[in-house]
């Protein structure tokens, strides 16, 4: 990730601080701290460096094993949030797994259930790793998809959170003109989206 964070985040209503949205949305285990890692891997990071029973456990697991067990687990329960955590771990270590299989691993998972707040947290952190929320064109295409989720189900308090946190970052990251843009155009969205339930 780009810059580190402590992971406990403002989640709930009120306003939040300029440079607030330099940080994912909220992860529902604010005990576990995300932290910068090589290759834009999403980490969970253990407070003060791993210790040497650490290093040499990280250096005989294997980490494509690791992965496929996560993903089985998320089969059975995908918002658990002790595998979400683990798996970032198991990401800062797998080399061949980059932010892009990431983001389409989320991106399988919301489109199965847009109600998945764990997936779309995750999806926070992949696009500010890649740096996606500092082009119109990646923001655009995000609030595409969350335009489906929200005919899906208007109601999803997940999808609307990271509406939100998505249109923070584009005004925080983007041109200004780029970013008054893209919210003028997606209000015009949300008014025919909103005219459109109420016919």
């Amino acid at each position: 990730l780009g810059d580190a964070y402590g992971g406990g985040g403002s989640g709930g209503g009120g306003a939040a601080a300029r440079g607030h949205f330099n940080k994912p949305m909220a992860d529902s285990d604010s005990s576990v701290p995300l932290t910068s890692a090589a290759k834009h891997k999403v980490a969970v990071g253990g407070g003060g460096g791993a210790d040497g029973g650490e290093q040499a456990y990280a250096a005989v697991l294997d980490w494509a094993r690791e992965l496929k067990l996560c993903t089985k687990l998320h089969a059975l329960d995908p918002r658990n949030f002790h595998c979400w955590s683990y798996r970032r771990y198991v990401l800062a270590h797998h080399a061949a797994w980059s932010a892009r299989d990431e983001l389409a691993y989320t991106t399988s998972l919301v489109e199965r259930n847009f109600s998945n707040y764990s997936a779309w947290h995750q999806r926070s952190l992949l696009l500010l790793a890649e740096r996606r929320t500092h082009s119109a064109a990646a923001v655009r295409a995000e609030l595409v998809t969350l335009r489906n989720a929200m005919w899906t189900d208007a109601r999803d308090q997940s999808v609307w959170i990271y509406h939100r946190w998505l249109l923070a970052c584009a005004a925080e990251h983007l041109a200004a003109r780029d970013a008054r843009t893209l919210v003028a155009d997606e209000f015009d969205e949300l008014l025919s989206f909103a005219q459109a339930l109420d016919a």
